[in-house]
């Protein structure tokens, strides 16, 4: 079957030792996973690792990318804030933490959650997921304990202490203040 041999002389660059068709194989791969979603530059550098590049190829290739644009920091951190507030209300705090952790820096962190929350109000979206929590809660718990509860769920989600207290006022009525 010489058809298949052809398709694949044809793809390989004629000239490059196996090592650097490696790389080049390595590239176009990681090319097309950005093809269908933005991803950050540690997160690219450790999937070429994984498919089994050095790191100083790997360093090489995302270097290349980012000088061409494919690979962006701030885009990958756009990209992500939209995707989760598309799916649950999170405040900036959630936001902010979870950039890190995918090594996003302060600086493109901090534009894309701006940008991400911009017209939107952390207080409207803290609002909406204390009610979502408090139609969930079981009727018998005591007072303390359904404030308790949502006010756990607004600080996980990454909302300010200010918003949250507002949220679940706005949700459960006015009550008892909180211990600390």
């Amino acid at each position: 079957m010489s058809g298949g041999r052809a398709r694949g002389a044809a793809r390989r660059s004629p000239g490059l030792d196996p090592g650097a068709r490696r790389v080049e194989s390595l590239r176009r791969r990681l090319v097309t996973a950005l093809g269908k979603r933005e991803m950050s530059v540690r997160d690219a550098r450790a999937r070429l690792e994984r498919w089994g590049a050095e790191p100083l190829d790997a360093e090489r290739v995302t270097s290349e990318l980012i000088a061409a644009g494919a690979l962006d920091d701030g885009r990958a951190a756009e990209a992500f804030c939209r995707a989760a507030l598309a799916r649950r209300p999170v405040g900036r705090a959630w936001l902010r933490a979870r950039l890190e952790s995918l090594g996003i820096g302060t600086e493109d962190a901090a534009r894309a959650i701006d940008a991400a929350l911009e017209g939107a109000s952390d207080t409207e979206a803290a609002r909406a997921l204390a009610a979502a929590t408090a139609r969930r809660l079981p009727s018998g718990l005591s007072d303390a304990a359904r404030r308790r509860r949502v006010l756990g769920v607004l600080a996980r989600r990454g909302f300010e202490a200010e918003a949250a207290e507002r949220a679940m006022e706005a949700a459960l009525g006015p009550g008892e203040p909180m211990e600390e």
